[in-house]
């Protein structure tokens, strides 16, 4: 199998596995790891078996697995996001607006899910990052129509950290979701105002009145009802610019390329996207 095939069936198994994500069982993880197999290396010989990979006879399933599932596994430490600001000083009470509704989900343990994004090694192949916790992990989600829309996840935290190094000064932000950017942009002090542009007017009045009045500084947020998509094409004077009005690489296509086509509007503005990287590995880039 070429590379090019190994990455296309990494694609495959991490859409299949993140559409079963609790198919590993915790007494399965429990009976290997007594064994004196290490969390990680048992999680993952539970998925090859899933897979009906043969590690141990065949030779090619082996590097199947070594190149492609075990790179992209890691167990992600309980307390890895303990010093988060959003997650120590936000409290996400259950409510409702509509068909908008937040409330306190959990990720089993060993449930797979995203934790970063798609990239590339120097030889071409794809690491398609894919985590879990040992123990129960608990998380503030926004759902709308019952589809999680936004959710502050590893995966969420993650993908975002660099763009939140960069922001400063004048700061546009492309969606509310539940305003976990606004927030945590909001403590750098090189950031000076944040305007937020969100099309659901139920979002704005969930995220308005439950998360924003607790942010520090929220002083510094406005939000404006109005389509990402037409206020990106009017342009502006921002500094820096984020978007993120996709739920997944999949369906944020097509709304990244449109609005990449009118970065030239905001010509003081450093622009960034969530989940870039991993869209311009879709696209090939």
């Amino acid at each position: 199998m070429t590379i090019d095939q190994q990455n296309e069936w990494l694609l495959q198994v991490e859409r299949l596995l993140l559409e079963f994500p609790t198919c590993v069982r915790d007494e399965d993880v429990a009976e290997l790891v007594e064994m004196g197999i290490p969390t990680t290396d048992a999680v993952g010989m539970l998925i090859a078996g899933l897979l009906k990979l043969d590690i141990s006879d065949n030779p090619k399933h082996e590097e199947l697995f070594n190149n492609a599932i075990k790179p992209s596994l890691k167990e992600i430490p309980h307390n890895m996001f303990s010093n988060n600001y959003y997650l120590n000083n936000i409290e996400c009470r259950n409510s409702k607006i509509g068909d908008v509704e937040m409330k306190m989900m959990e990720y089993r343990p060993y449930e797979l899910m995203p934790c970063g994004d798609l990239t590339m090694t120097a030889e071409g192949r794809l690491i398609a990052p894919m985590g879990f916790f040992a123990n129960v992990w608990s998380y503030p989600a926004l759902l709308e129509k019952d589809r999680i829309w936004m959710s502050i996840t590893p995966n969420e935290i993650i993908t975002m950290e660099h763009a939140l190094e960069e922001a400063r000064g004048k700061v546009v932000v492309l969606g509310l979701g539940m305003g976990y950017f606004a927030a945590m942009a909001a403590q750098k002090p090189e950031v000076t105002s944040i305007e937020v542009v969100e099309l659901n007017q139920q979002v704005i009045d969930l995220v308005g009145s439950m998360i924003l009045p607790q942010v520090t500084h929220n002083e510094k947020i406005t939000i404006t009802h109005e389509n990402a998509l037409d206020y990106m094409a009017k342009g502006g004077g921002a500094d820096f610019l984020f978007a993120d009005i996709w739920h997944d690489a999949g369906d944020g296509l097509d709304l990244y390329l449109e609005l990449k086509k009118h970065e030239s509007r905001w010509p003081k503005a450093q622009c960034r996207y969530w989940i870039e990287p991993s869209m311009k590995v879709y696209l090939g880039e």
